[in-house]
């Protein structure tokens, strides 16, 4: 009797080891899969989880735009308060730039350091407080403004490209134009999306930068303007400009050259890369020159490159200039040139090409941006 209890004892024994050896077994397998998930995780995390995290991004930040929108709408309110209290509208200054020469560095620092609206053309609708002259039948310019700025009261900053004239189109085209002053100065201040009257316009700004400087800062800005056909084929270094402007002079500039090249400057021609871009460059001066000179208000010039060389004098002279008063510190400034994208010979090229295209006015603003045995040359 009682070896069988024994027997039956060491039975059960037995099978409580087995049945603990079983548990531990599954235990195993459950710890085997929560690593092999664990590495699994770790892996996304480097790979595919990387793009989720990115992806998140922006939902954060379109919280944050949110709430930004809906400070705006708030300041609106207290905007147009603001408007109806004044007697009159602020005056209108026409920033008046070729596109990429410093404009919205130029708008930016004086929404900054004076705390007061700038203008455009366009019109963000539901965040901005609208037109200057909200009561007449102008269309445009619109305020742009901070939450911290506040209508001016005397002279607003108007940005306007007047006739831009585009990246990517023929040159032959652009000089057969002809282009009048007139039609250029109704461009300045009259289009589908604007129309305001050219009195309102007290003063003038015009904006200049290093001609070549500004031709590969409009290569650069074409990766945003042209994102299909810049991205993975050019990049922003010296090889990538001089691929586009191979590109761009056999495409837009080697047709009917005789048109806006003399036949003696026929071979100076071929050095030039984005010859194109140069002749607009220097046929939107002579063009905003003429307009400034036809308008017979206050001017003044401002080199994007003074900026760097004398910030605090340049800028407060701007400030003078707008009769404005600052109140805080502007936009910080970082420059940049680009001397390495052109060899010798392509600028001394440009340059005398630049001359032959210039008028007198234009060739005075931009003497300071050649070397002075280039303008020798090219008198």
């Amino acid at each position: 009797m009682l070896a069988t209890i024994d027997v039956q004892r060491r039975l059960i024994d037995t099978i409580g080891r087995l049945v603990l050896m079983s548990g531990l077994v599954v235990i195993f397998i459950c710890l085997g899969a929560v690593r092999l998930q664990t590495m699994g995780a770790q892996q996304a995390r480097r790979g595919v989880g990387e793009n989720q995290l990115k992806s998140r991004t922006p939902v954060v930040l379109k919280d944050d735009d949110e709430v930004h929108r809906n400070q705006k709408q708030e300041k609106v309110v207290e905007w147009k308060n603001q408007q109806r209290l004044q007697k009159h509208p602020p005056e209108i200054i026409h920033l008046m730039s070729f596109p990429n020469s410093g404009t919205t560095y130029t708008l930016t620092a004086i929404q900054k350091a004076t705390r007061e609206c700038t203008a455009s053309h366009s019109y963000h609708i539901g965040v901005e407080p609208g037109e200057i002259s909200p009561n007449s039948r102008n269309k445009g310019p619109y305020y742009d403004c901070e939450l911290d700025s506040w209508l001016p009261e005397k002279y607003v900053l108007s940005k306007s490209h007047c006739q831009p004239f585009c990246k990517q189109c023929n040159t032959y085209q652009v000089a057969e134009e002809q282009i009048s002053q007139e039609i250029f100065q109704k461009h300045c201040h009259e289009s589908k999306k604007f129309n305001y009257d050219l009195n309102l316009v007290k003063k003038n700004v015009q904006l200049v930068r290093n001609p070549f400087d500004n031709v590969v800062a409009r290569f650069h800005s074409s990766f945003k303007t042209y994102q299909e056909g810049f991205t993975g084929i050019y990049e922003k270094t010296y090889e990538g400009f001089h691929q586009y402007c191979a590109w761009h002079n056999k495409e837009f500039s080697s047709k009917h050259t005789s048109v806006f090249v003399l036949p003696k400057h026929e071979e100076l021609a071929l050095k030039v890369p984005c010859l194109g871009e140069f002749f607009k460059y220097i046929a939107w001066h002579n063009l905003a020159n003429m307009t400034i000179e036809k308008m017979g208000v206050p001017s003044m010039t401002l080199h994007y490159e003074d900026y760097h060389e004398d910030f605090h004098e340049t800028f407060s002279g701007l400030i003078s200039f707008l009769e404005a008063k600052q109140v805080s510190e502007p936009l910080p400034f970082f420059w940049h040139d680009y001397p390495e994208y052109f060899d010798e010979d392509a600028r001394n090229a440009a340059t005398i090409l630049m001359k032959s295209w210039a008028s007198h006015e234009t060739w005075d603003m931009i003497r300071r941006y050649v070397d002075s045995n280039l303008i020798s040359d090219a008198d």
